[in-house]
C-alpha cells in the first residue's frame, strides 16, 4: 500500500512539472520562430519584378500604403515553391502573374529580415486583377 502511495505522489508531482514547463517553454519557442507573433497576416502588394533561375520564379513586391501594418509597406522578396496561387477562387499556374499585378499575400513562416525582407514560404498568392492576359 505504501508503494502505491508513494508511486501515485510521483505520478502527480511528474504531470505538474509537466504542465508547468509546457506552459514556460512554449511562449519561449513561438516567439523566436515567429518573429510578429503566430497571428499571420495577409497583405496587399504590387508585383514589381519576377526572375526565373533554375526553374525557381522569385518575386519582388512592394506592399501597398494601404496596409495597416506599417511593416508591409516596405520590399519584400520571395520564391514560389509549393505557393498555391488564385484567381477568383481557381488555381492557376505561375505563368499568369506578370509586372504591376496587385496580388495579395497570404500566410508565411517568418521573414528573414534583410533588404528587402524574404518572406518564407507563401503559402497562396491571389491575383487582384479583374482579367487575366
Amino acid at each position: 500500500m505504501k508503494k502505491i502511495v508513494m508511486l501515485l505522489i510521483i505520478f502527480i508531482l511528474v504531470a505538474i512539472v509537466f504542465a508547468l514547463g509546457i506552459n514556460i517553454v512554449k511562449p519561449k519557442i513561438t516567439s523566436q520562430h515567429f518573429p510578429f507573433g503566430t497571428e499571420q497576416k495577409t497583405f496587399y502588394a504590387e508585383i514589381k519584378e519576377i526572375k526565373e533561375y533554375n526553374g525557381i520564379i522569385t518575386l519582388l513586391v512592394e506592399g501597398l500604403e494601404t496596409n495597416e501594418d506599417i511593416n508591409r509597406r516596405g520590399n519584400f522578396t520571395f520564391s514560389i515553391n509549393d505557393t498555391r496561387i488564385l484567381w477568383k477562387g481557381t488555381t492557376v499556374s505561375s505563368s499568369y502573374l506578370k509586372e504591376g499585378m496587385l496580388i495579395t499575400i497570404g500566410k508565411y513562416d517568418y521573414v528573414q529580415e534583410t533588404y528587402p525582407a524574404k518572406l518564407v514560404n507563401v503559402k497562396s498568392i491571389i491575383i487582384l486583377q479583374d482579367e487575366l492576359k
